[in-house]
């Protein structure tokens, strides 16, 4: 992922309370990115 932007993360699976959040995020970038991450941030695919 870039440098220099500014990134917001969303959890794939909606949060169920008392329950681990898992490891699946989709990550949007201030610069109209959005990445997939099924590792919890050791890798991520573009996905636009």
């Amino acid at each position: 992922m870039p440098d220099g932007v500014n990134y917001k993360e969303y959890d794939v699976n909606p949060y169920v309370k008392g329950q681990n959040r898992g490891t699946e995020r989709i990550v949007t970038g201030d610069d109209g990115s959005v990445w997939y991450t099924n590792d919890h941030y050791h890798t991520f695919t573009k996905i636009e």
